[in-house]
């Protein structure tokens, strides 16, 4: 969902130039997985797999109550 948004934008914003936005397009898909990998095996090694587990899920459990708190206000 993300990538395809994305390259929506990228569509959009450089419409005079289709090629460029598909290498743009091309670059930052992997680029942002394997930015993403060397992030997650830097932070391993200073917390440790049970800590990075608990704070994901305090992130999940908290994204979520936050949305469901800004839904109720609407």
């Amino acid at each position: 969902m993300v990538g395809s948004g994305r390259s929506g934008l990228l569509s959009t914003k450089l419409k005079e130039y289709p090629e460029e936005s598909a290498a743009v397009d091309t670059i930052f898909s992997p680029l942002a997985t394997a930015a993403g990998a060397l992030i997650g095996g830097l932070i391993i090694l200073p917390l440790g797999y049970p800590l990075i587990f608990i704070l994901g899920g305090i992130l999940i459990f908290g994204a979520g109550t936050i949305g469901y708190l800004s839904k109720k206000d609407i």
